[in-house]
């Protein structure tokens, strides 16, 4: 005859039976029952960020437990009863489950979502302009040392072709007598693709500037930069324009044409040439002489290789 699960008790890892096939059930439940608690209990304390979901797993199976302790066995009972705890235990928890018995739905809401999208927008409104100001400062300090090899270059070339003495320097006697030659051997070097020899504006070799040079070095104004100053446009994009008519040996380069920032000390840069002992040519220091910087600050060669 079938009855109902007694009590047993466990001595030394092993039950104690009474004999009777129904206490031998309950006692095999209830080792299954120990041991599983045990492991959610080892993992509720080793994830705590589980813990909550485990937690409600356990009462959960705890009364289930419960339920199945009351009801009579069947010789079919005892299978069903750990497919059912396993298949619960291995059930997602509440915790991150949408669905399910004592799940916990989670979402943000649309004034979390609206202030998440205001700090983004502050954050990238103060730290961009800062990026892309050194991005732009990077490119043009690079295109500057790429125009300036291509300038020093053709220099020397043409120093070879005309045997190492040309009068276009501006120590020593200020020559200039060969100024305008020079410039012209310099830019068929580095391949000009048009050629302005006065009203280099109007003629869209050169842009309007942001601001001109209100120095003592008139050949740059406004007036002459734009009407008597010529102007080589090379195969880069850069403009090489002589200072005034050319007869002067002092050019400027714009690095990168008519792209902006299209201002002194930025894009713009003015060269002197002065010659060596020896009879060599070579840039001055200071970029700026005769197009000084729209910040009144003056800027050297090293300047740009810092």
């Amino acid at each position: 005859m079938k009855g109902y699960v007694n009590k047993c008790e466990l001595v030394g890892g092993s039950s104690r039976l009474d004999g009777s096939h129904e206490v031998k059930k309950a006692s095999y439940i209830k080792i299954v029952r120990y041991y599983v608690a045990k492991t959610l209990s080892s993992i509720v304390t080793l994830f705590p960020l589980l813990g909550e979901g485990l937690r409600e797993r356990v009462l959960l199976e705890d009364r289930k437990i419960k339920r199945y302790e009351d009801r009579p066995f069947t010789e079919n009972s005892l299978p069903s009863y750990p497919l059912v705890l396993l298949s619960s235990i291995y059930q997602p928890s509440p915790l991150f489950s949408p669905i399910g018995e004592g799940a916990r739905r989670t979402a943000f809401t649309l004034a979390e979502v609206l202030i998440t999208l205001g700090i983004i927008g502050v954050v990238a409104a103060m730290t961009i302009p800062s990026v892309i100001a050194k991005y732009q400062e990077a490119q043009l300090k690079a295109q500057f040392k790429k125009t300036y090899s291509t300038i020093l270059q053709a220099m020397q070339y043409v120093t070879i072709e005309n045997g190492g003495y040309i009068d276009c320097y501006y120590n020593g006697g200020n020559k200039r007598s060969l100024c305008q030659p020079f410039y012209k051997q310099m830019a068929e070097h580095i391949k000009y693709v048009k050629y302005c020899p006065k009203n280099s504006y109007e003629e869209g070799c050169i842009p309007k500037y942001k601001s001109y040079h209100t120095g003592g070095c008139y050949g740059y104004n406004e007036e002459a930069m734009n009407k008597k100053a010529f102007t080589y446009v090379l195969a880069d994009g850069s403009l090489l324009i002589a200072y005034d008519v050319g007869l002067e040996a002092i050019f400027a380069v714009d690095i990168n044409g008519k792209k902006g920032p299209n201002d002194r000390g930025k894009d713009l840069f003015s060269f002197v040439i002065y010659k060596n002992d020896t009879g060599g040519y070579y840039i001055g220091d200071n970029i700026t002489y005769c197009m000084n910087t729209s910040d009144n600050k003056s800027v050297y060669i090293d300047d740009m290789y810092k």
